[in-house]
């Protein structure tokens, strides 16, 4: 018994909204720095979510659901090289290099998923899900890099901060006795001279 419901492509679909969803808050996406960006963010899930009702909808009419395969993956490589882009003008940071590498290769493995599932072939015996499977595969790799990156940035810059402010309680503690010091220093000399 074959489905007339396009199950792989509806989870492929629902999987990039959620990819979407973690791009968006690892790359701390603000509509003030982005405004396209955060454009497309906003939509993509409501897009996603028609697309995929769609799908079901349209079970006998091959045309609607190729020209609608289509749109959907021009809409996301739109935002996925929209994504580049940022990631590109970020990339100062290694944190922002890893994600560069990740949004590349999804984009890379994506396209080729999206082709493969269009014209209905195979490259190198995988399917369009075998290549976005490897996609994400990729990118796990790629994210765990920058997230494992991001932690030791943020350990290192506590570290730093708890030896600034260790140093600043010994010079601030230091200071205290010199005067501590002066005060009895003035104190004896005072007494002295009333001895004499």
């Amino acid at each position: 018994y074959k489905s007339p419901y396009r199950w792989d492509e509806i989870f492929q679909m629902l999987s990039f909204m959620f990819y979407v969803r973690f791009l968006c808050k690892a790359v701390f996406l603000k509509k003030s720095d982005y405004k396209y960006a955060w454009y497309f963010y906003s939509i993509n899930a409501p897009v996603i979510l028609i697309y995929c009702f769609l799908l079901l909808a349209f079970t006998n009419f091959q045309v609607a659901v190729t020209v609608l395969k289509i749109a959907i993956r021009i809409y996301l490589l739109t935002f996925g090289l929209l994504f580049v882009l940022i990631l590109w003008q970020k990339k100062k940071s290694l944190y922002y290099k890893y994600l560069f590498t990740a949004a590349v290769s999804m984009i890379f493995f994506g396209v080729l998923s999206s082709v493969s599932m269009i014209l209905g072939v195979k490259y190198f015996g995988l399917g369009p899900f075998h290549w976005l499977l490897v996609s994400f595969y990729i990118d796990v790799v790629f994210f765990s890099a920058a997230l494992g990156y991001l932690i030791r940035q943020e350990y290192q810059q506590k570290e730093s901060s708890l030896k600034q402010l260790l140093k600043s309680e010994a010079e601030l503690q230091q200071k205290e006795l010199e005067k501590m010091k002066a005060v009895y220093e003035t104190r004896e000399e005072e007494r002295m001279r009333i001895a004499r």
